[in-house]
């Protein structure tokens, strides 16, 4: 059962697993629902493998402009917009601007954040987290690849 009380954090407040800041997790919400960020995505960032997997995302750009890759093709975010990515449909993201961009992602149910503490527990154990190793954590954790990285720009 969940912690039933509100969480009211501040953002230096909140734990950062893997470089990614965790701000509501399935402990607080029952399994319902994990929130992420603000996350800064730098100019040139390319994201992770395409892949799809068994729950929903909603990334919401808050600053710069984010790039959406989904099996329709590639939509520009900018700030104050979103990509809904229903489960199982294929995607990833990038940021393809001169300059940094912020989003939050809300994963319905939650459970991504255990990605995360992986990713971290194994980088804190002195493992390198090349883009092989991501794609198998990504694997392991649940999601079918797909595809590659976006490419550079």
């Amino acid at each position: 059962m969940a912690d039933r009380r509100p969480l009211v954090q501040q953002l230096e407040e909140a734990p950062v697993l893997s470089g990614t800041l965790v701000r509501v997790t399935g402990e607080h919400s029952d399994g319902k629902v994990t929130v992420l960020g603000p996350n800064r995505l730098e100019p040139g960032w390319r994201g992770p493998a395409m892949h799809s997997h068994a729950f929903e995302e909603t990334f919401v750009v808050v600053s710069g402009t984010a790039t959406f890759f989904t099996e329709e093709g590639e939509h520009e975010v900018k700030a104050g917009g979103l990509a809904h990515i229903p489960a199982g449909c294929a995607h990833t993201f990038a940021n393809r601007s001169k300059e940094p961009a912020e989003i939050m992602t809300i994963a319905v149910p939650s459970g991504i954040e255990g990605f995360f503490a992986e990713r971290d527990r194994r980088e804190r154990e002195g493992a390198v987290i090349d883009d092989e190793a991501n794609t198998g954590l990504m694997r392991e954790r649940g999601a079918t690849v797909v595809g590659d990285r976006p490419k550079e720009v």
